[in-house]
């Protein structure tokens, strides 16, 4: 490699052999690693595929948890808009920082019921794509 003089800047050349050097020393490791032992003589794929299990198990996990949430958040505003309606109201009555939000006066509005409706509705289809989503994933 080539050395820059004081108060130069290192060549595009010389930054690009060392790029590829440990570009080099990282492939070596890897290929080490894949045929070595570990010592209750499992291999390193063996436990790197048993990590990406868990990793996967933790993914459905937390997408069955959104979903679970979407679907219950639509239901609640389909079942029982004027409760958010009123809860809405009285927020926006009681504090002068969300009054100077944009669209804040929305949950003052007579059709605000109607709307929170199409959010559950729309709510319940993203849960029902997250669902078809994981059960995609797990017959993977």
């Amino acid at each position: 490699m080539e050395a820059a003089a004081p108060g130069q800047r290192a060549s595009v050349r010389s930054h690009t052999a060392r790029v590829k050097t440990r570009l080099y020393r990282m492939k070596q490791r890897t290929q080490q690693r894949s045929s070595c032992e570990t010592k209750d003589n499992t291999s390193w794929a063996t436990m790197t595929s048993v990590t990406r299990d868990l990793g996967d198990l933790l993914a459905v996990v937390g997408d069955s948890i959104i979903v679970a949430a979407l679907a219950l958040f639509g239901t609640l505003t389909i079942v029982n808009p004027k409760r958010f309606q009123s809860f809405y109201r009285s927020m926006y009555e009681r504090y002068a920082v969300i009054r100077m939000w944009p669209f804040s006066g929305l949950a003052l509005k007579p059709w605000y019921v109607v709307w929170l409706r199409v959010g559950g509705v729309l709510a319940w289809g993203f849960a029902a794509g997250g669902a078809y989503a994981i059960w995609l994933h797990l017959q993977h």
